[in-house]
């Protein structure tokens, strides 16, 4: 390791103004990838959720499944009468019109598609009722429509929510991995984009210049609550994304040591590292 020296620790303000620029070239970072790889503009056009929700392919199954049931009664012996009103029942498809299902709000969602057979049957029993046709008629499909009803109820519903689930991750995901790579930069070169702006640079803490070692070490604590939450996301272990709550209060209960004499954060101490003006003697 080169042991050429830093010349100053750097004034409070620049480092907190360093993080400050490194927060909105983040912020701008994710806001991109967000907007880029994620259904994010479909879901802020009008009616997008909907939109979206229509399109996906869980909700296809489900959806199909009802229409391919309900479809199984055209090769009943039906009277052209009680054709004529299945043919128009199943054109209109009135049920949709029933649903209401917002992304944000995933246990409401999932109640929906849990009883979605009851909605359709509710929907296929009120347009019998005001059908004009014979009360055997009516008696006759009412009974096919609470068979096809209960053939639903075999349809699994929880694929809808995990499918749910898994984008909603996906919104996470890309924060995490951008978060990442934007602090390995810091981790490669021992100094984020703010900090090269600002003229400030990560070295040992007694003002020996770093190596790539250092800098990684550093960069591994420094970073370990987004590595949790994007490990919790992809093993599925939610007590993960928890820890790393409580890493990041540390962490930013921490910074109150950059008001030492030192100005070193935990992570700072941990690793053996403080940041230093970029000059060196």
């Amino acid at each position: 390791m080169s042991q050429n020296t830093i010349k100053h620790r750097p004034l409070f303000w620049r480092r907190i103004f360093a993080y400050l620029l490194d927060m909105i070239f983040v912020i701008t970072l994710v806001g991109l990838g967000l907007w880029f790889f994620t259904p994010i503009p479909q879901l802020a056009a009008t009616n997008g959720i909907i939109t979206f929700l229509e399109s996906h392919p869980t909700v296809q199954h489900r959806t199909g499944e009802v229409i391919k049931l309900v479809d199984a009664m055209k090769d009943l012996a039906l009277e052209p009468q009680e054709q004529e009103f299945l043919n128009t029942w199943l054109k209109e498809a009135g049920w949709k019109k029933n649903l209401n299902l917002e992304i944000v709000k995933p246990e409401a969602m999932v109640q929906q598609v849990v009883e979605l057979p009851a909605i359709v049957l509710k929907d296929f029993q009120g347009s019998l009722e005001s059908s004009g046709l014979s009360m055997p008629s009516r008696q006759r499909l009412s009974e096919y429509a609470l068979r096809i009803s209960n053939g639903l109820l075999a349809v699994q519903p929880l694929d809808l929510l995990n499918d749910i689930f898994e984008l909603l991750h996906t919104f996470l995901y890309y924060p995490m991995i951008i978060i990442l790579g934007y602090g390995l930069i810091e981790g490669l070169l021992g100094a984020s984009p703010g900090k090269i702006v600002l003229g400030i640079t990560v070295a040992t803490a007694t003002g020996a210049s770093g190596n790539v070692i250092v800098f990684l070490a550093r960069f591994l604590l420094k970073y370990l609550a987004y590595g949790l939450v994007l490990a919790g996301l992809i093993f599925n272990l939610p007590f993960l994304v928890l820890s790393s709550l409580l890493v990041n209060l540390l962490w930013t209960l921490s910074t109150l040591g950059l008001l030492g004499g030192k100005r070193q954060t935990l992570y700072d101490a941990l690793t053996g590292t403080s940041v230093f003006d970029s000059k060196e003697d």
